[in-house]
C-alpha cells in the first residue's frame, strides 16, 4: 500500500484514512490480500487512476511472471461486456489486460482496442482515465469505436478460458507454490515428449530454462500456457501440482503422435495373431508382436480379457489331464509293487515317476490318497 501511495503521489496517511472510512473494521488493511478486488476498487477511487486492479495480482506475480499491458483506460476490451456493463469490476479488467489473452471467454469474440478518430487533446494523456469511457471524446462504452465483433478462434478461446479460470482462482484467495508447479511441469513434459530435451527441441528453447523452473526466477505463465495449449493440460491444476486433461492434446506432439500410431499398429497385429493362432496364450501372442501383455491390456482391454478367460479354461483342462495321468501312473506302480510283495511309498513313487512330491503340493496330496486307497 505504501508503494502504491508513493507511485501515485498520494499521501499514505490520507490513503489509509480514506480506506478506513470505507472499511471501518480495518480487517482488509491488516491483511491486504484478503479482499484484493475491493481494495483495488477503493485504490482506484482514492488515487483517481484506473488500472490499479493489476495490483491485486501482486502476491501471484511475486512467484510467477505474468505479462500485463501498461495502457490504462484505453486498453483492450470486449465490446459486448462493456455494452452490458460499462464499468466492469476489477477482475474482469485483469483478464483483458493480460498480454496473451486475445478473446473474451464468455462471448467468444476477439478483444478490441479503442480507436477513436478524435485527436487526443494536450494533457489528456496524463489525466486520470475511467475504464469504459473513451479518453479522447468521453464516449461511454467506447461508442465512438465502430468495429464489428469477430468470432475468436479455438486456440484464443482455450487460452482465454484457461486464464479466466486462473484469475478466478486467484480472486478466491488461491495460492500456488512455484516449486510444486515447476516439478509438475517437468513430469508432464517427460510424460508427453519422452524427455525434457525433446520438449525443449519442440518448443525451440534452451533446455536450461526448463530445468531452472521453480528456482530463484519466477515461473513464466506464458510458457506454461504454451505447454498447456500443446499438451491439453489444465493450467490451474498444473500450477497446483496435478496433471489433468482439459481437452484433447495437439497432434503436433511427437511422442503422442508416435504413441497413437504405434498403438493402432499393435492392435491390428495382435488381432491378426489372435485370429491366426487361436490356441496360443496371451503371453505367446504378446511375444509374437514384441510387446508386453500389460501394454495390450491398455490398447485392447476387451480382447485381452477374452483371451485371459480362454487361457484359464485351457489351463484348467491341462491341469485335470495331468492329474488323471498321475493317478493312472501311481495306480500302475502300486499294482506292480504289491505284486512283488512290497508297498507303495513316496520314495518308490519318486524313483519310478521322476517327479518330486513336495509337501503341500497337489502331487503330494494325490500320492497320499492313492497310498490310502481313497483315490
Amino acid at each position: 500500500m505504501r508503494r502504491l501511495a508513493f507511485q501515485h503521489c498520494v499521501p499514505y496517511v490520507k490513503l489509509k484514512s480514506y480506506l478506513s472510512e470505507i472499511y471501518p473494521s480495518r480487517r482488509g488493511l491488516r491483511n491486504r490480500y484478503n479482499s484484493p478486488g475491493k481494495e483495488a476498487e477503493s485504490l482506484t477511487l482514492a488515487t483517481g487512476c484506473d488500472g490499479l486492479h493489476k495490483c491485486a495480482l501482486l502476491p501471484f506475480r511475486n512467484n510467477f511472471a505474468l505479462m500485463i499491458g501498461g495502457i490504462d483506460g484505453a486498453g483492450r476490451y470486449c465490446p459486448v461486456c462493456v455494452e452490458e456493463s460499462p464499468f466492469p469490476d476489477a477482475w474482469g479488467r485483469v483478464l483483458w489486460d493480460i498480454s496473451i489473452v486475445d478473446a473474451c471467454p464468455f462471448h467468444e469474440i476477439d478483444l478490441m482496442s479503442c480507436s477513436c478518430l478524435i485527436p487526443m487533446q494536450y494533457g489528456s494523456a496524463k489525466a486520470p482515465n475511467l475504464f469504459g469511457v473513451c479518453p479522447c471524446c468521453g464516449s461511454v462504452s467506447y461508442g465512438c469505436s465502430e468495429h464489428p465483433a469477430r468470432r475468436a478462434t479455438g486456440n484464443k478461446l482455450i487460452i482465454a478460458s484457461q486464464m479466466a479460470d486462473l484469475i478466478a482462482a486467484i480472486s478466491d484467495g488461491k495460492e500456488f507454490d512455484r516449486g510444486v508447479a515447476a516439478e509438475a511441469v517437468l513430469c508432464h513434459l517427460v510424460d508427453e515428449f519422452g524427455s525434457v530435451m525433446e520438449a525443449s527441441r519442440f518448443f525451440r528453447m534452451d533446455v536450461g530454462h526448463l530445468y531452472t523452473l521453480g528456482g530463484r526466477s519466477r515461473v513464466p505463465i506464458d510458457l506454461l500456457m504454451t505447454i498447456c495449449l500443446t499438451t491439453g493440460a489444465n493450467l490451474v491444476r498444473l500450477l497446483d501440482g496435478k496433471i489433468e486433461r482439459a481437452y484433447q492434446p495437439s497432434d503436433a506432439i511427437p511422442r503422442a503422435r508416435r504413441r497413437t500410431i504405434r498403438d493402432a499398429e499393435l492392435a491390428l497385429a495382435f488381432q491378426q495373431a489372435a485370429g491366426e493362432m487361436p490356441g496360443m496364450s496371451l503371453h505367446e501372442l504378446a511375444q509374437s508382436v514384441r510387446v508386453a501383455p500389460r501394454r495390450m491390456e491398455v490398447i485392447l482391454p476387451e480382447l485381452v480379457a477374452t483371451i485371459r478367460r480362454k487361457d484359464e479354461i485351457e489351463r484348467a483342462k491341462r491341469r485335470r489331464a495331468r492329474r488323471q495321468r498321475l493317478v493312472q501312473r501311481l495306480h500302475e506302480i502300486k499294482r506292480e509293487v504289491e505284486a512283488t510283495g512290497g508297498r507303495l511309498t513316496e520314495c518308490v513313487a519318486r524313483s519310478e515317476t521322476g517327479a518330486g512330491f513336495w509337501p503341500g503340493t497337489e502331487s503330494s496330496r494325490i500320492l497320499k490318497l492313492v497310498i490310502r486307497g481313497k483315490l
